[in-house]
């Protein structure tokens, strides 16, 4: 990794505190994405995330789309687990900078919206303890009082930005890419595969015979992308190719295609 790096995204803010913390001159093209304190009224964010079911909500009882395809939360799981935020990774001498709109003649150029990813991310982050302050009044738990977190304190100067920075003149030496990723399933050639390359599925099932999906995102709920849900998933799709298994043995037909989280293992007997 050259001297100076610049990232982007959830994954970015991530990259961009552990270069800064390595001694690295960073900058950051920020984005809308929301984040969660890492502890809160002495508990983790998981912990909480699973006491109040939010890992269970069933992908059927989702109503607005935009919501299959959100950033996850920022926040770091480094040294032990603690908050990030774009005050604190300004703090700890990150440069920051709106969204990334374009590069042209040695330049690149930035949108205004620093101020108001900042803001999207708090609100988030705000949204959460108080989600965590009703369930505890109202299921009259013990747990430690509301307390703020270091990271989240307000950071001065932050609200007019740079639009546009001179490559050379920063002697940018890298560029990370962290805009998220999606399936590469050209390489299937099923009839059940949406616009945009994820197979359609019901819960893991598809429509083609013998075809399977594990380790999606939502795949039943909101934890399937998780390690906390993925096991759930996969046991029932086992159990399902299991069954159908059985039920080929009985017709003479024994082959079945599994793909688990985006691997494909091409004949296997059942």
């Amino acid at each position: 990794m050259p001297p100076s790096g610049r990232a982007s995204g959830q994954s970015g803010a991530q990259i961009a505190h552990e270069l800064a913390a390595a001694g690295r001159d960073v900058l950051l093209a920020t984005s809308r994405v929301p984040r969660v304190p890492r502890r809160y009224r002495g508990r983790d964010v998981h912990e909480w995330a699973v006491e109040l079911g939010a890992y269970d909500q069933p992908a059927e009882a989702v109503t607005d789309p935009a919501e299959f395809t959100a950033p996850h939360p920022m926040l770091s799981g480094a040294h032990g687990g603690h908050t990030l935020s774009y005050q604190q990774l300004a703090r700890d001498g990150v440069r920051l900078f709106g969204r990334l709109t374009g590069a042209e003649g040695g330049k690149l150029c930035f949108g205004p919206d620093l101020p108001g990813n900042m803001r999207y991310a708090d609100a988030a982050a705000a949204q959460f303890r108080r989600m965590v302050d009703n369930y505890v009044a109202r299921a009259g738990i013990v747990a430690a009082e509301p307390d703020a977190d270091p990271a989240e304190r307000p950071e001065p100067g932050l609200e007019s930005p740079p639009e546009s920075l001179d490559i050379r003149a920063e002697h940018i030496a890298a560029v990370i890419w962290c805009t998220g990723f999606g399936p590469d399933t050209g390489w299937l050639r099923v009839p059940v595969l949406r616009p945009y390359g994820a197979p359609a599925h019901t819960r893991g099932i598809t429509a083609f015979p013998g075809l399977y999906v594990a380790g999606y995102p939502w795949l039943s709920n909101r934890g399937s992308g998780l390690l906390y849900g993925a096991a759930a998933d996969a046991a029932r799709v086992a159990q399902h190719v299991a069954a159908a298994g059985r039920s080929q043995v009985l017709t003479g037909a024994a082959t079945s295609r599994i793909v688990a989280s985006g691997t494909p293992m091409e004949g296997a007997r059942r």
